[in-house]
């Protein structure tokens, strides 16, 4: 494997036109997420891998922004995760004919997350973020008045019990 301490973004661009071939890329570190793109004209399986150590070849899910696969049959853009791996690389399982034109861009900017399928039934929370007591800033946009436990300040806050100090200090007393 190549040196992977670039820590910027890294393209990488080729074809396939024969049966197990591949197109790969090394990733550099703190890669998050990896763009790939498949144009051309060809009949044929590519499927989607990654690799730890750079020997050993897996499948890995990719978001096409519908549905997470491991292979496809067409063009499209998909994006996948880049995060743990040294490589990743698309190689040709059943051609029949044509020439796939493959595009990988490896990114170091943070991901975002690739959700693909729905949600569970029932309550789901993302991003939540537990609080088990203490103290919690809070810098809201409110006016002058005083408030009082169950008055709301734009929908977001509901007071148990809170104090206005002056204009510049507010207090909210947690029951």
């Amino acid at each position: 494997m190549t040196d992977r301490s670039a820590n910027e973004n890294v393209t990488k661009r080729g074809v396939i036109t024969a049966a197990t071939e591949t197109v790969d890329i090394i990733l550099p570190d703190g890669c998050a997420t990896v763009g790939l793109q498949l144009l051309g004209t060809w009949v044929a399986t590519l499927e989607f891998e990654g690799t730890i150590d750079g020997m050993v070849w897996a499948s890995v899910e990719a978001s096409s922004g519908t549905a997470a696969v491991t292979s496809t049959t067409g063009n499209d853009i998909f994006i996948l995760p880049g995060a743990g791996y040294v490589g990743l690389r698309v190689r040709s399982s059943a051609y029949t004919s044509g020439i796939a034109r493959v595009t990988l861009l490896a990114s170091v900017a943070p991901s975002s997350g690739i959700l693909t399928g729905s949600l569970p039934a029932g309550e789901n929370h993302m991003g939540d973020v537990g609080f088990g007591g203490g103290a919690i800033k809070v810098t809201p946009t409110i006016g002058t008045a005083i408030y009082a436990a169950g008055d709301a300040v734009g929908g977001l806050m509901t007071f148990a019990n809170a104090a206005r100090i002056d204009e510049n200090c507010f207090a909210i007393m947690m029951d």
